[in-house]
């Protein structure tokens, strides 16, 4: 071999060498890329799932348990009458539920047809329910109107059975004596 061969096969093995190192700093610039670029992407969705997507899933979850919280306070008010605890139970409920509800909707991930939808059906919620409240305590104080009555009445024909067994002993003290319907049987 000469000179110029030698010169040639050293050429091509620096070449190679060359090559190859490029090659594998191509690769590791490549994979960097792909990993910040990974990176990035993580980090994006990341802050979707833990910002707009859990405040609407949360706000979802805690507004159905405010919203079930409202319609045991209902109950209890229906049963018990409104009384001030159940009030109070009734207002946290509510203020809980529309808390968590706004907070799904500035997550801003429903529409506005669905966002004008869930307002519609809140306020409609609320009138029914206070309509319910309102007619509950008119029955109540027609229950309580009627009991008194059923009560002065009872007291009537307690005093009438009275007067009845009194004229009845009247005449059982004196059974000789002549009655007469025309004469008055008082």
């Amino acid at each position: 071999m000469g000179q110029r061969e030698e010169d040639t096969v050293r050429m091509t093995l620096s070449l190679r060498l060359s090559i190859g190192f490029f090659s594998l700093l191509l690769i590791v610039v490549v994979s960097g890329a792909a990993g910040l670029y990974g990176s990035a992407s993580l980090s994006g969705l990341l802050a979707y799932l833990t910002g707009p997507a859990w405040n609407t899933a949360d706000g979802a979850m805690e507004g159905t348990i405010g919203v079930e919280a409202e319609m045991l306070a209902i109950e209890r008010m229906m049963v018990h009458g409104a009384t001030p605890a159940l009030e109070k139970m009734f207002s946290e409920a509510q203020a809980s539920a529309d808390e968590a509800l706004g907070r799904m909707v500035d997550a801003g991930l429903m529409s506005d047809e669905e966002v004008q939808k869930l307002s519609t059906e809140r306020t409609r919620f609320a009138t029914t329910t206070q309509r319910l409240l309102d007619a509950n305590e008119r029955y109540r104080a027609m229950r309580a109107e009627a009991e008194k009555q059923f009560y002065q009445f009872q007291m009537l024909m307690i005093q009438a059975e009275a007067l009845g067994d009194s004229a009845v002993e009247v005449m059982e003290s004196a059974p000789d004596e002549l009655q007469s319907w025309n004469g008055g049987l008082s």
